[in-house]
This record gives C-alpha cells, structure tokens and sequence, in this order.
C-alpha cells in the first residue's frame, strides 16, 4: 500500500478534529477553527500537487464548517484563492 501524501494526512487530521467531541478545557468553536486550518493546509498542500479536485474538496469542506461555527466569530478569509 503506497504512503499517503502530506495533504492526505493534513485532511485526515482536519476531519478528526473537525468530528471530534473535544476536552474540558477546549471550546467548539476553537476546534472548528483549527480544523478549517488543516482543511486550507490540505488544500493547498493538493494544489502543489496539482490534484486541484481534491484541493477543490478541501476548501469545500472547510466552507462547510461555517455551517457550524457560530455566527459571533468573525468570517475567515480563504488562503490561496
């Protein structure tokens, strides 16, 4: 079985963290924020490695997060667009 790719791991790690139920002392919003950073190192890591579907799939699932990020953070400009 071939190693995975460093954006493949960066866009496991973001969807572990993303479904997470997080600690005591971690709050919702901090864990979707450090899972739509992931999302974007993914993103870009695949754009590097022109797989730009796959890039395109990373930014779409860090755009669903704001779904779920309550509405008094303020919004998160895109890296790499």
């Amino acid at each position: 079985m071939p190693a995975k790719s460093a954006a493949q791991t960066l866009l496991d790690k973001a969807d572990k963290k993303a479904t997470s139920s997080g600690g005591w002392f971690t709050s919702s919003s901090t864990k979707f924020e450090e899972a739509g950073d992931l999302y974007q190192q993914a993103a870009n890591s695949f754009k590097i490695d022109k797989l730009f579907k796959e890039a395109g799939d990373a930014f779409a699932r860090d755009f669903g997060l704001a779904a779920v990020v309550p509405a008094e953070l303020p919004p998160r400009a895109p890296s790499g667009i």
